[in-house]
């Protein structure tokens, strides 16, 4: 599941924000984008003939800006690199044919627990997520 996370990384990169797995910094720069999952499960098709290897999940990926404004034009972006056109995007990690599809969201929402750090002002998030399907390439 390592790979599919660091592919997600390494895809966002282009964007220019900074993109954390699970935990975030204390004091993160904003905008950025959070990514969290579980360890993947194996695929829910039974096998003709032995162990198959595949993998499916659920990645969340979490914009968070200072503003709700900043969140929708983050996570254009980040919509734009991971489903463009909510289609299925194709993921590079070494032997496997693997991908993504947004399958749904949440609304903007301002995280009043929280602060900016060196402000009085709360970040705002929105959570999108994807379904994963990896199997391996033979």
């Amino acid at each position: 599941m390592l790979a599919h996370i660091q592919a997600i990384q390494s895809g966002l990169s282009s964007a220019g924000y900074p993109v954390y797995f699970v935990s975030v910094p204390s004091a993160p720069t904003f905008p950025y984008v959070l990514l969290w999952s579980g360890t993947g499960s194996p695929g829910s098709e039974e096998p003709l003939c032995g162990p198959v290897g595949d993998i499916e999940a659920v990645v969340g990926v979490t914009v968070v800006a200072g503003t709700p404004a900043g969140v929708l034009t983050v996570q254009a972006k980040v919509r734009g690199i991971l489903s463009p056109g909510d289609a299925r995007t194709a993921l590079t990690v070494a032997g496997r044919s693997a991908s993504l599809k947004r399958t749904g969201g949440q609304t903007v929402q301002v995280d009043r627990d929280v602060k900016i750090p060196g402000t009085d002002t709360s970040p705002a998030f929105s959570v999108d997520l994807y379904d994963l399907h990896s199997t391996p390439c033979l």
